[in-house]
């Protein structure tokens, strides 16, 4: 398929078996898709649009879907989209992913044309998730030494590149521009780069790995690549994920968990007085977020049958 094709879907609609709640199913059982990743934009500011990306031809590629029209416009194609770190521009107006591990391109949402922000060098592999600031002008992400990049295709794979300590860079880039700075960098994995809403100054990274192996999963770093430090030393068998920022910017949350427990704790962190402060107990999750403020919380959580 090409882009600019639309996808006619036909929404299957049931009800929750304990809840009573509706719940619609957008896309067709056959046809694989998912959201991009948690924290990142993935709806027009009134609702009305949503982005997926979706296997219909054998290429993962990302599509918009009209949700009262129930039809989804094809918005890349080919092989090799990130289709977990593309996010839609705040003013709905472009789509920015990152093609290959190489090249970051913004996708205008009316014509479609593509534009190339940045490519990054040919001894450097593009990583993960790649987060704006909050008003889209400039964007940080991860880059691994070519030399020591391998393809994260099972568990075995990720377990052992954490013992490699690959050379790895948090950057920044101008979108605008494209033009490109080195943050930090150290021969450690490093992922999950999120600038703090509202506050260039300050990004959130992760040193990247198996939860039992990382002694301090979440950082964070001044912009200008000064005042690197911890969010949290971690207890003996402690680990913790799933960190984001509150959307407004006043904390970043994250779940913790002891080795051989079930149950989990959700922390929050001050980043303006560095304290910890453990909120709420809930079972094992896939995800976490919260609205706004942190007032409203939602999971992706296991329910027994």
């Amino acid at each position: 398929m090409a882009k600019g094709m639309r996808v006619k879907l036909n929404y299957e609609v049931s009800r929750d078996p304990d809840t009573g709640a509706e719940v619609t199913r957008l896309t067709p059982p056959e046809v694989t898709c998912h959201r991009n990743y948690f924290y990142q934009k993935c709806f027009f500011n009134d609702g009305s649009h949503l982005l997926f990306a979706g296997e219909f031809d054998g290429h993962w590629n990302y599509y918009l879907l009209d949700i009262a029209a129930a039809e989804a416009v094809q918005l890349t194609e080919g092989a090799g989209d990130n289709t977990f770190g593309g996010f839609l521009s705040p003013d709905d107006t472009s789509l920015y992913y990152v093609k290959n591990d190489r090249t970051l391109l913004e996708v205008n949402l009316t014509t479609l044309q593509e534009r190339e922000v940045y490519r990054v060098a040919d001894e450097w592999v593009g990583y993960g998730t790649w987060v704006a600031n909050s008003d889209c002008s400039k964007l940080v992400g991860i880059e691994i030494a070519k030399s020591d990049w391998t393809p994260l295709n099972d568990w075995q794979t990720f377990h052992d590149f954490f013992h490699k300590g690959p050379h790895c860079r948090l950057l920044g880039v101008d979108l605008q521009t494209g033009e490109s700075r080195t943050i930090h960098e150290e021969k450690n994995w490093l992922g999950h780069p999120i600038y703090r809403p509202f506050d260039d100054h300050t990004v959130a990274f992760c040193h990247e790995g198996p939860h039992d192996l990382v002694d301090a999963r979440m950082w964070m770093v001044n912009e200008d690549g000064t005042g690197v430090r911890k969010v949290k030393e971690h207890a003996e068998g402690e680990s913790c994920t799933h960190e984001f920022w509150v959307p407004d910017g006043s904390a970043l949350v994250y779940v913790s968990y002891l080795k051989g427990q079930q149950g989990r704790t959700v922390y929050r962190f001050n980043p303006d007085s560095g304290v910890n402060e453990a909120l709420m107990q809930m079972p094992a999750c896939s995800h976490l977020m919260s609205n706004l403020t942190a007032r409203c919380w939602w999971a992706t959580v296991p329910v027994p049958r």
